[in-house]
């Protein structure tokens, strides 16, 4: 099982020893669901299909689907919305045989990153450009067109460039980008014309101003597979439908990039632990945290090296809410079920004392993209419906090798004084204009402007549709007075609130996919 790589999930049945195997990739771009009912095993790829089994029971798992309401990441991957059906975790695999019950075992664990080796950057970057390469190679279309959904950063381009001159005769790697208008903080249109005109190469562009408004809910929850619905749904179609006119069905992202060549604040949390207070320093002011920097040093560095037992005593002197870390939710005001259901859920999330031995926290912090259930849904709910529409997406940044690669290098390579994914970006050196790699002060093509003009536009009608009665209400899991608050709250200001905007989504979506789903 090691040795498989790409984007997969399967089933086998080995008639000779009557033993069914089923498994998933690493970063879970394939679903895989399962339930035993009876002395029978049923499986499917898909949730939907698992539920016209008539014998498999709808029972709710609150715990689970509150989770999903507030889009935490739940350790428990296996679980699902309904009790009798589970879900094959990325990077594992189901083994039954009749008579007996079904057993998941992970083959493929996140690696332990700053596992450092004795290569020097340079020798790096040169071997990260071949395993990443081949990456790109492997999983372009045998012959003919392959897109790459490309954006203005490091990632997609580093898949664009590495595709152009890596492909092989008859093989071609075009660019599909969406298209945003001047002044739109998502607007990357020059930065991705660089690139591709760096290679000749010809845009695919999508207007952003071309993208049909949200599904009407109900609708959109019939067609729906999952209960989480994503809100760029949309936004990745129009890119799906731009791959099809250039006539491919292979669509290549740069999935992994922030995950695995970058890293986030938490990397000061080290520092602090190990008392490298002369590289904590210089890192904090490269951030730019300043004097008033006492709350991102608290959140970064200091949060998630408490122990547990100080972390119970802040929650009981918070009057039992749970001091939030990274990576984690609170329990919002509408979440119904009481402290019970809340503390099932932060039972559920992610908890960095709770990292590998000898794991630093940049680490443990990339492990979560690959064993929560938050990274994992979003790039099946993108595989789910790119299939739908004849398009298959792959993530070279995923491979093994590249993995395996960067879990070897230290942290200085991912982030250090303010600059982000140093060793890709040493690695595209002459692969990419030179300006195109400098470091950036700000982050670009930030899509959040789109929610900005779709939301406000569509969530009080959906409220309002339900009428007084919620499902959600009857199983406890939501109090819709406070709901409409936390609606009233977004709409007075969304570009600040835009959290409680997209929690509301996410709770109306689930609302209306449950009555679709009785």
């Amino acid at each position: 099982m090691k040795r498989l790589e790409g984007d997969f999930a399967f089933i086998l049945w080995d008639r000779r020893e009557h033993l069914l195997v089923g498994a998933r990739d690493l970063h879970g771009g394939r679903p895989l669901f399962f339930s035993q009912v009876g002395d029978q095993l049923v499986v499917g790829s898909c949730l939907t299909a698992m539920l016209a089994y008539p014998r498999i029971p709808r029972d709710i798992n609150r715990a689970a689907l509150a989770c999903s309401l507030i889009s935490a990441a739940s350790t428990l991957v296996e679980e699902t919305e309904f009790r009798a059906v589970s879900r094959v975790p990325a990077g594992c695999m189901v083994r039954w045989s009749p008579g007996r019950t079904p057993v998941v075992q992970r083959f493929a664990e996140a690696p332990q990153f700053e596992r450092l080796d004795d290569v020097g950057p340079q020798e790096a970057a040169e071997r990260l450009r071949e395993v990443l390469g081949q990456a790109v190679r492997e999983r372009l279309a045998s012959s003919g067109v392959s897109s790459v959904w490309m954006s203005g950063g490091y990632d997609s381009p580093a898949i664009f460039a590495l595709g152009r001159t890596n492909r092989g005769v008859g093989q071609e790697l075009l660019p599909v980008s969406m298209s945003y208008p001047v002044g739109d903080k998502g607007r990357e249109d020059e930065l991705i014309e660089r690139v591709a005109g760096h290679y000749g190469a010809p845009v695919e562009w999508v207007a952003r101003a071309s993208l049909p408004p949200l599904p009407d809910p109900a609708e959109w929850a019939r067609r729906r597979d999952q209960c989480a619905a994503h809100p760029y749904e949309n936004w990745n179609r129009a890119l799906m439908a731009g791959t099809r006119r250039l006539g491919a069905r292979i669509a290549l992202s740069g999935n992994g990039g922030d995950q695995f060549f970058g890293v986030s604040g938490i990397f000061l949390g080290d520092l602090l632990r190990r008392g490298h207070w002369v590289s904590l320093w210089r890192e904090l002011r490269a951030l730019g945290f300043g004097p008033k920097g006492l709350r991102p040093l608290f959140h970064w560095a200091v949060k998630p090296n408490l122990p547990p037992y100080l972390l119970e005593v802040a929650r009981r002197l918070r009057g039992g809410r749970h001091l939030k870390q990274h990576l984690q939710r609170s329990a919002p005001a509408w979440l119904g079920g009481g402290p019970a259901l809340a503390a099932d859920v932060q039972a559920r999330q992610w908890k960095f004392s709770n990292r590998r031995p000898g794991e630093s926290l940049a680490s443990a912090e990339a492990a979560w993209y690959l064993h929560t259930s938050a990274g994992q849904q979003i790039v099946s709910l993108v595989g789910e419906f790119s299939l739908g529409g004849g398009v298959e997406s792959r993530s070279p940044m995923y491979d093994g090798r590249v993995l395996d690669l960067m879990s070897r290098r230290p942290r200085e390579d991912r982030y250090s004084m303010a600059e982000n994914k140093r060793l890709l970006r040493q690695a595209l050196a002459g692969l990419l204009p030179a300006e195109h790699l400098a470091p950036r002060s700000n982050r670009t093509g930030l899509p959040g402007g789109y929610l900005v003009d779709e939301l406000p536009a569509v969530l009080p009608e959906w409220f309002d549709r339900l009428g007084s009665d919620m499902r959600l209400a009857d199983l406890g899991l939501v109090q819709p007075r406070e709901l409409r608050q936390s609606l009233d709250r977004y709409l007075r200001n969304p570009p600040w609130e835009s959290s409680e905007g997209v929690a509301v989504f996410d709770v109306l979506s689930a609302e209306y996919w449950l009555r679709s789903h009785p």
